[in-house]
């Protein structure tokens, strides 16, 4: 990739780790088994429909929220003041092949698609993970 083009996705990508970045880090014993299709490419995410997802695992007493793993655990969709406290209760899985490091387009490309599944199956699984008072 020219220099030139790499400079053009820095914005980007700043702002995309920016938004999605917390200071939590992950507990590998909360995350489970996962389904291995989930998330494995860009195809599977522009197919997916994170709401309907959701809803199915909510169904099977699932709850687990959806994370990545980039430099610290973020969670999209969930409001950083109480993001410990969900992952504490609701458990969560972390999407495969998420990292914060930027080797291609394809590669933001997929973080991006990612992020918009775990943003929009979070706030539909949310509802369904009563935090304890």
């Amino acid at each position: 990739m020219k220099i030139q083009n790499r400079i053009a996705v820095l914005p980007l990508l700043v702002a995309v780790l920016l938004v999605s970045s917390s200071c939590a880090t992950p507990d590998d014993s909360s995350t489970g088994s996962m389904n291995l299709e989930f998330g494995e490419s860009i195809a599977w995410f522009e197919n997916a429909n994170p709401e309907r997802d959701a809803l199915a695992a909510a169904k099977d007493s699932d709850v687990r929220l959806v994370a990545l793993a980039l430099r610290g655990l973020s969670v999209p969709g969930v409001d950083a003041a109480l993001e410990q406290e969900y992952l504490d209760q609701c458990g969560y899985r972390l999407v495969p092949g998420v990292d914060d490091v930027i080797r291609s387009e394809e590669d933001l490309r997929f973080l991006m698609l990612a992020r918009e599944y775990a943003l929009a199956y979070n706030l539909t699984i949310i509802s369904e993970c009563v935090l304890s008072q």
